[in-house]
């Protein structure tokens, strides 16, 4: 990107202090994806709040590194306490450790929005984190199918036995150093459907193994507030 970009939506995931008067935000942005952008204190009055909407223009700067051209408007920061914050605080975080940056994708925007406004409501929190858990791994490109084997393509059947391998995809049989999933979970998670007997529970199980891979050693700050509160 060259030229400032339209005005659009976007989301502080994380910002940190840069020298003495300026600020390095990772932003998601509806149109250009995750970015870094550098923010200079004195022109803005702190705007730069998680779970906050941002109406702004970008433009280049130095490498991956972005300017905002202007900052048109600042909506309301979005009212979170106890786990549904933590909660919030896990999305941002998993975005900002696993999705590469520039990654453009105005689904996976509106998916990211749609989890805030699930998070902020009274709802259960385990569907919609297990529904953005998928889309950030399918975003990656690193979503295994679990509909079929891996290596024959055949379908997932609910009667047998699989396990699931970061790198291999869905296998059939029993391998003792891997969780074990029936077919019919497995299809239940796929579809979403939370109603099918321990899908909830192994759903989250299989996610934490697949990011715990993809996370590559990176610890997850969030998961210690989840902790202290148990």
């Amino acid at each position: 990107m060259t030229q400032p970009t339209e005005f659009q939506t976007a989301y502080v995931l994380h910002a940190k202090p840069y020298r003495d008067s300026s600020l390095i935000c990772d932003l998601l942005t509806e149109q250009d994806g995750r970015v870094a952008v550098l923010a200079h204190k004195h022109k803005f009055t702190n705007p730069f709040q998680v779970f906050t909407p941002l109406t702004l223009r970008l433009k280049a700067g130095h490498g991956e590194l972005f300017f905002i051209e202007k900052l048109d408007s600042v909506g309301d920061t979005l009212a979170l306490q106890g786990n549904r914050l933590y909660s919030a605080y896990y999305v941002n975080e998993l975005i900002v450790k696993l999705l590469k940056r520039t990654t453009d994708s105005e689904y996976f925007f509106q998916q990211y929005q749609n989890t805030l406004k699930a998070i902020v409501s009274d709802g259960s929190l385990e569907q919609p984190l297990r529904q953005f858990e998928m889309t950030l791994l399918d975003e990656m490109g690193v979503w295994p199918d679990l509909t079929c084997v891996t290596e024959t393509g055949e379908q997932i059947e609910d009667s047998c036995l699989y396990h699931v391998d970061p790198e291999l995809g869905t296998l059939l049989g029993w391998d003792r150093r891997k969780s074990q999933y029936s077919g019919k979970v497995l299809n239940a998670i796929q579809q979403q459907d939370w109603q099918v007997e321990y899908a909830p529970q192994l759903a989250k199980r299989l996610m934490r193994e697949l990011i715990q891979f993809h996370l590559k050693g990176q610890p997850l700050n969030s998961r210690k507030f989840f902790a202290q509160t148990k």
